[in-house]
């Protein structure tokens, strides 16, 4: 016993750390998951010029690269363009901002949905889709399949076959690019969803990666960058050739069953 005002002094035992003490160790993937980490190409742009039929809307041609890494959730359609018929009252300055304006409006594709992946042995994966245009030779020294023929004004801006019909001052300054990311959107085998002459009425059916079909009939009217002038309305069908396209190559990669879907 102390006797009062003695202060009393008290220990205090601080372990130190055990520097034995094993680590968590992390997971290594199963060799079975080892494509996840590389990237993938399903290659219609580059030399080979392996253009084939629409996994979509057949019998078009696709022209476009398909890029995937599962790990990095990097998922690019790639197109490439280069000039066909330059009218001879275009000045450079407007074919610039032509080419400028193009590579935005296909960016502005991006990120609209996102495509989920599904392998029975590595798990799920989410992730955005993005677009890219590459004017060649500038950008790049692959092939490009589409050329585009740029005339002062046009009648009517359309795709057929590999020639994209474009005016500056009727399609690229008045509306701000409306036409060219409509038009854009026919190179990846997206059909008009409005009616054409005396067609009373149609439906459009798109294909799904699961192997359904959705059908869309024309009227009534819906709104979309496809159909309608100034709609910068994008719908989830649109998109529904990439998980096709996807689930195809990652299939061969994997040699499983893996699976996609746009969400």
């Amino acid at each position: 016993m102390t006797e009062l005002g003695e202060s009393v002094a008290v220990a205090v035992v601080v372990e130190a750390p055990n520097k034995k003490a094993k680590k968590k160790r992390k997971k290594k993937p199963s060799p079975e998951c080892d494509y996840w980490r590389k990237t993938h190409k399903s290659d219609y742009n580059g030399p080979d010029s392996k253009f084939v039929t629409s996994t979509q809307i057949s019998p078009v041609s696709v022209a476009f690269r398909l890029e995937v890494n599962i790990v990095r959730r990097k998922l690019r359609i790639i197109s490439v363009f280069k000039w066909g018929t330059v009218a001879s009252d275009v000045n450079k300055r407007q074919k610039r901002r032509t080419i400028r304006m193009f590579k935005a409006k296909v960016a502005a594709w991006s990120g609209r949905y996102k495509m989920k992946i599904v392998d029975p042995e590595c798990g799920k994966k989410t992730m955005p889709i993005m677009f890219r245009l590459q004017w060649s030779p500038d950008d790049t020294k692959s092939s490009a399949p589409y050329k585009v023929n740029l005339y002062k004004t046009f009648p009517r801006a359309a795709v057929t076959g590999w020639d994209v019909d474009i005016g500056h001052d009727s399609d690229v300054v008045p509306n701000a690019g409306w036409v060219l990311q409509h038009e854009y959107g026919h190179t990846l085998c997206l059909p008009d969803e409005y009616f054409y002459g005396a067609v009373t009425s149609a439906t459009v059916v798109y294909k799904k990666a699961d192997g359904s079909n959705k059908s869309i009939t024309l009227e009534p009217a819906n709104n979309n960058i496809m159909r309608t002038h100034a709609s910068w309305r994008f719908r989830k069908r649109f998109f529904y050739f990439v998980a096709v396209e996807a689930q195809e190559l990652l299939r061969q990669k994997s040699g499983r069953n893996v699976t996609c879907e746009i969400i």
